[in-house]
């Protein structure tokens, strides 16, 4: 039980650190199960110890069940998130509360991530003023760094909390393969400590026991199957899964769906007819998000486009003047309002069609978060489940590229380095799909990642090279000042005074090991002698298991990418089902979620005026009519490697690039994405009969 020193400690954090008069629903619950002595333990387990999933609302505070925590536990907090502006959010405003954090995501350089990791252990020996640093956030890449393992060991780590838990399920909405490894890594830390602490050897290393290790996953939106999923892979009993309840009392569900053709006059007309607030509006494509806000502007609505076409800078100012006005739109991409503060989003719109239920939840729940009226419609319809579906079927590889990638990661045994860019051009797999492959390799235990290294490294002295190695003569010794020299005449010297040096060659060249040379080059660095910008990352591997039967090997993992497709189709017509709902459709938004609402919302579509009906579609056109079919065979011939497949072809007709089609600068042809609209398994059922509707058309 908590001693009453410490409940006071906590409510004084969360009134004056973090600015809070009270709890929200849910947060109490999970942040005295922390901080309860040897943590949220369970006996008879030791391996799934100190474990526990909270299931919070959208909006429902989950950075909060981890921040204060981490200033009141005894150690370091390492909170694992996949969203990079969520964690410059949360970093600068904990540095704005007074509070120590650090971040060493991949939107740092290697210099400044290895810096954030420096002061944090340095923090833990003393060697820095301002005591320990509580909080460090960091990407799921992270953890297949060697170094940050060993980072990790020498640091007195008392918490790893995974946000976003719902990325670990292979078969959820938002699966990340690299979520895998960090559970992995969990185990692999937790069996550790349990071990040292049953044989003692960590009391004698280091005079005094390190704290229990505390592990928490957080997410808004997992199903039941999921949320079983997550306890699976990080070892959480099921009965530590707390939950804060999905009441949204002031938010409204409408349900509009509307034609394509007709769809911009209903949202201006529902603008216009609305009191005035701030509000998201949430598109599928770049193109539409321009589109759409221009024709805001020019209705009198302050609006701007948001994507992944803009820049850092520009995306940052862009929030920045959303989160400033109370009445200004946002029409944005997927993924727009993570990690910004603005509780007063009195509309969320989805132009398209929503991707998936859990998706959906995630977006309508960034309205209303102060507690006033909120309104979320869905404008989308039927017309884009052929497009979004394309999405889904377009990164189904065939068996031979499969193959060729399990033949290539599993021949033979011991070390190697994988250019994973290199390997998805050869295979004309997109890099996504790569990704998810290499990690099914690693749960398989045929793979064993290391630690990856950039092949390419573009060095620019910051003054003339001959003064640098003049002061390693002058400061050092003559030794160093020659290995350098002689390791900047294995580089090739381009314009402006750039070196371009790849350390696995000079190593060959000079005779010395290469991680000798990336060890030089980062400490002149850290001492502002050198500029560096690395390139061409190399995967690092260790074969560890036998394949006696690759193709058979490659058939399981195809059928497994295909189960998988199948779940996302699925997801998407989980939306539809939504839509048509014949009930509360808040009530089954909710339910599918593993919530228990209490009776019919009264304020849904369905609630206010009974079913809804999705508009007719056109009638259907076959995907070869229109198309120039000699020009298009002219096309598939010329360039063989690009569109030499059915498959391939059927990708380009349908819009969806792949390593091979962008190298030969396919995707500024004009037929590339001429049949977006039409279902995928018509225009490879097309493609494939292509060269008989040539003949016969001639």
């Amino acid at each position: 039980m908590h001693t009453e020193s410490v409940q006071a400690r906590v409510v004084e954090l969360l009134q004056q650190t973090f600015q809070h008069r009270e709890f929200r629903p849910g947060q109490q619950t999970v942040i005295d199960a922390l901080l309860r002595p040897g943590g949220p333990e369970h006996p008879g387990n030791p391996g799934s110890a100190r474990g526990l999933l909270a299931v919070l609302p959208p909006g429902g505070g989950k950075s909060l069940c981890y921040q204060l925590p981490a200033l009141l536990l005894d150690g370091l907090t390492v909170v694992v998130s996949p969203l990079l502006s969520l964690m410059k959010d949360q970093v600068d405003g904990l540095r704005r509360r007074g509070v120590a954090a650090e971040r060493a995501d991949s939107s740092l350089g290697a210099i400044e991530a290895d810096a954030a990791l420096d002061r944090v252990g340095r923090s833990y020996t003393g060697a820095h003023t301002g005591g320990p640093i509580r909080l460090l956030y960091v990407s799921p890449e992270r953890f297949v760094s060697a170094a940050f393992m060993a980072f990790l060991r020498s640091v007195p780590l008392a918490m790893v909390a995974l946000d976003e838990a719902h990325c670990l399920s292979e078969w959820g909405p938002n699966f990340r393969p690299d979520c895998m490894r960090v559970a992995e890594v969990i185990q692999q830390l937790i069996s550790e400590r349990v071990e040292s602490l049953l044989d003692g050897r960590e009391r004698r290393a280091a005079g005094a026991d390190r704290p229990p290790l505390r592990v928490l996953a957080l997410t808004a939106t997992a199903t039941p199957e999921v949320r079983l999923e997550i306890c699976q892979h990080l070892r959480i009993p099921p009965q530590s899964i707390l939950t804060g309840g999905f009441s949204q009392p002031a938010l409204t569900l409408s349900f509009c769906p509307s034609p394509r053709s007709s769809r911009d006059a209903v949202l201006l007309s529902h603008l216009h007819a609305r009191p005035p607030g701030a509000g998201i509006i949430y598109v599928n494509r770049q193109e539409t998000a321009e589109r759409v806000a221009q024709l805001l502007r020019r209705a009198g609505v302050e609006a701007r486009p948001y994507h992944a076409g803009f820049s850092e800078e520009a995306r940052t100012e862009i929030q920045e003047w959303w989160a400033r006005s109370p009445v200004a739109f946002v029409v944005a991409t997927l993924a727009f309002g993570v990690g910004i503060h603005k509780p007063d989003v009195r509309y969320v719109y989805h132009y398209d069609l929503p991707r998936s239920l859990e998706g959906f939840a995630q977006e309508v729940g960034r309205a209303g978060r102060d507690g006033g009226p909120a309104l979320a419609e869905v404008l989308g319809a039927q017309e884009e489940v052929a497009w979004l579906e394309n999405h889904i079927l377009g990164d189904t590889p065939s068996l031979e590229a499969v193959g060729a990638v399990v033949r290539e990661l599993t021949a033979g045994g011991g070390e190697f380095s994988l250019d994973l860019a290199g390997l998805a051009r050869r295979t004309d797999l997109r890099p996504a799909v790569l990704r998810t492959l290499l990690i099914r390799l690693e749960t398989m235990r045929l793979i064993q990642p290391g630690t990856p290294w950039f092949s390419t490294w573009k060095v620019h002295p910051t003054r003339p090279l001959e003064d640098i190695l003049h002061q390693f003569d002058r400061q050092f010794d003559a030794a160093r000042a020659s290995f350098l020299r002689r390791l900047f005449g294995t580089g090739e010297r381009a314009w402006g005074g750039w070196y371009t040096i790849s350390p696995a060659v000079s190593a060959e060249h000079l005779g010395e090991d290469r991680d000798r040379i990336c060890r030089a080059l980062d400490w002149m660095a850290r001492q502002n002698l050198i500029e560096i910008r690395r390139s061409d990352l190399q995967l690092c591997y260790l074969r560890t298991g036998a394949v006696p039967d690759p193709d058979a090997l490659a058939r399981k993992l195809l059928y497994w990418l295909v189960e998988r497709e199948a779940v996302e189709v699925q997801r998407i017509h989980e939306v539809i089902g939504l839509i048509t709902a014949p009930s509360c459709q808040t009530v089954a938004l909710w339910r599918h979620l593993g919530e228990q609402p209490d009776g019919p919302c009264g304020r849904c579509s369905f609630c206010l005026s009974g079913r809804v009906a999705l508009p007719a579609l056109p009638p259907p056109v076959p995907a070869g009519e229109g198309l120039d079919l000699h020009a298009l065979h002219a096309l598939y011939l010329d360039h063989p490697g690009a569109l030499g497949s059915p498959r391939q072809l059927a990708r380009f007709l349908c819009g969806l690039s792949s390593p091979a089609t962008v190298a030969a600068r396919l995707i500024r042809h004009g037929l590339f994405g001429c049949r977006s609209e039409w279902a995928f398994d018509d225009v490879l059922a097309f493609c494939e009969a292509l060269p008989a509707q040539v003949r016969k058309a001639a």
